[in-house]
This record gives structure tokens, sequence and C-alpha cells, in this order.
């Protein structure tokens, strides 16, 4: 009966263990694995018709349901549109002393960031959205550099007099063409802010500006993404290095660790 419940006393430590090594190998493959949720944010749309009848549908399409707005046929509205009841809608003037909040100027750099940072690295709109399919497809890969290849020599055998001739490998044109074509789709989207000059800084400041940012916005709100990114990754390590700390027997460690920490 003794043996029997050190047996099972056995298993259930074991089954304990087993549990508490598969948590931490899935905490530490979904640490790898995380990233900014904004990067799998994505919008789709649809073209739909508002009548599910086909007749109905056809019948509110037809160009006999469409009127000339204001006189001018190439812009057509429905014959039940309210816009038919205006006949003139006045501009809207803002005024010149009217100056943008904080709140404001902060919600446009997040929303024109990736515009106003396109608009300064000189990438077209078609080049960023194949980027942007590639990265949904195969996922977001770090590039590494390309090695210089250098051209080889096919050896020829003749096996009747045993002698070599060598030969000069012959190199198709159709893989430079490729991979010219792949590395226009290599776009690299990070600008280091540390490094750049007072120039650079006032050219992507340039930039802000048409994007709803002033003065010197776009450059100071970078820099404050980077020192936020910087203090979360510091954290992170000190995060790391308390948990390897803990337990009964790293007393010794802690305290030096703490140490250390106050000397720094």
């Amino acid at each position: 009966m003794w043996h029997e419940a050190r047996k099972q006393e056995r298993r259930i430590r074991g089954m304990l263990v087993d549990y508490r090594k598969r948590a931490e190998r899935r905490r530490d493959f979904y640490e790898k694995i995380k990233a900014d949720p904004t990067q799998f944010l994505q919008l789709h749309g649809r073209q739909c018709k508002i009548h599910l009848d086909p007749a109905v549908a056809a019948a509110a399409d037809s160009p006999a349901a469409m009127m000339p707005w204001q006189g001018h046929a190439d812009n057509l509205i429905d014959r039940f549109d309210v816009r038919a009841h205006l006949d003139f809608i006045p501009p809207v003037k803002k005024a010149d002393d009217e100056e943008m909040t904080y709140e404001e100027r902060q919600l446009n750099y997040e929303r024109y960031r990736i515009i106003a940072q396109n608009s300064f690295l000189g990438i077209t709109e078609e080049k960023f959205l194949k980027q942007l399919h590639l990265e949904e497809q195969f996922g977001y890969t770090e590039t590494e550099p390309k090695k210089k290849k250098t051209g080889g020599a096919a050896i020829g055998f003749n096996y009747e007099d045993g002698t070599g001739s060598s030969q000069p490998a012959q190199v198709s044109q159709g893989n430079s063409s490729d991979e010219q074509s792949d590395s226009d789709l290599d776009v690299d989207l990070s600008i280091n802010v540390s490094k750049m000059d007072s120039t650079q800084a006032h050219e992507m400041n340039r930039h802000g500006r048409n994007f709803g940012m002033s003065t010197n916005d776009f450059y100071s709100f970078l820099t404050n993404d980077l020192e936020e990114a910087e203090n979360y990754r510091l954290a992170k390590e000190e995060e790391h290095e308390k948990a390897l700390f803990s337990g009964r027997k790293s007393r010794r460690e802690r305290r030096a660790h703490r140490e250390k920490r106050l000397a720094n």
C-alpha cells in the first residue's frame, strides 16, 4: 500500500514538472513571436449592391434614375439624393489665427506617420503596397546583405585520355533580372533618427507639415517613439533578470544584482 502511494506521488510530481516546463516553453514561444498589434490590422473593402433583387438593383443603377447636379452633366446624383435641394455649398473657411492643439497634432502624426515617412524616403505608393502584400503573405523578415557572387569555372574531364579542360561558367541573364526585380520590392522603411543631422531633420519636418504637423513635430514624435521603445526594452531586460533570480536559493544573486544596480 505504501509503495503504491509513493508511486502515485512520483507520477503526480512528474506530471506537475511536465506541466510547468510546458508552460515555460509556451511562454517563451509567445514572447518570441509577439509583435506590435497594429501590424496585424487589415482593412478590406468590397463592392456590393444595396438591393438583393437584381431587377431593383439594375433599375437603381440605370442612367434614367440619375440627374445632373446644379446643371453639371459630369456630376450625376440620384433623384432622391438630398443634394438635389442644395443650391450652393459654401466653402469651409478656417481662421488663420486658429492653431491646432497638441492632441490634434499628435493624432495627425499617428494618422499620417507612414505616409509622411514614405514621402521623406521617396517611396512610391505602389512599391509600399507591394511590400505590404509581401509581408501579409510571407510575414516580416529581416533582409540579410547579399553576398557578391564570384564567377566559377566548370571543369570538364575526359575519361579517355585523362585530361581536363576548364570552361567558363555561363551566367544566365534571367537570374540577374529577377534579382533586380526582387531588390525593387525590398524596401527599408526604418528611419534611424539618432543618426540624422539637422538638415535631414528639417527636411523630415517639412514633409510632416504637409500632413497636419507643425514646426518640428514629426522629428520630435519619432524621437519620443524611439525613447519609449528603448525604455520598454530596458524594462523587459530588468524583468527578465528578476525572473532569473527568483527562488529560495538565489538570495546572493539578488543582493549582487541590487548592489550592481545601486552602483550604476
